[in-house]
C-alpha cells in the first residue's frame, strides 16, 4: 500500500492514515505497534529500508544491503556504528536542514541507538 510517493509534497502536512479491514480481526492478531512499515527507494520495489531488527519482506533484494554506503551485512538495517536506518517517531520531531547528518543535529542521538532507546531517551 502507498500512501504517497513524493515525500516533498507531503512534508510539514499533517497526515491521517485509516486502514479499513474487510474482515474484522482480534487485536492480538494484529500484533503490536509499530508493526512492520519500510520504506522504498526511489520507487524500486526491491530497495527496502526498514525499521532495526525488522524484517525485510520477500520482495526485497538481499545484495542491495550489502551494496549500499551505509553497509548493512547482518541485514538488520543498522549501520556497523549502532545507529538504525530509520526510527519511528511518535511525537514532534525537528527534521535536520538537508544534508545535515541526525547525529550533528542531536547530540545524544549515538548513545540512544546504540542502547536501543534505553540511554538519552529525551
Amino acid at each position: 500500500m502507498w500512501f504517497y510517493d513524493d515525500n516533498n509534497a507531503v512534508l510539514k502536512k499533517p497526515m491521517i492514515i485509516s486502514i479499513k479491514l474487510t474482515e474484522p480481526i482480534t487485536a492480538a492478531a494484529l500484533g503490536i505497534p509499530p508493526f512492520n512499515p519500510f520504506l522504498i527507494i526511489h520507487k524500486n520495489r526491491e530497495k527496502e529500508i526498514h525499521l532495526p531488527f525488522a524484517r525485510a519482506t520477500s520482495l526485497a533484494s538481499k545484495e542491495i544491503l550489502v551494496a549500499a554506503t551505509n553497509q548493512d551485512v547482518d541485514g538488520n538495517y543498522v549501520t556497523e556504528q549502532g545507529l538504525p536506518w530509520a526510527i519511528n517517531i511518535v511525537h514532534d520531531f525537528k527534521v535536520p536542514k538537508e544534508k545535515i547528518s541526525i547525529n550533528k543535529a542531536y547530540n545524544f542521538i549515538v548513545a540512544w541507538a546504540i542502547f536501543g532507546g534505553k540511554s538519552n531517551a529525551d
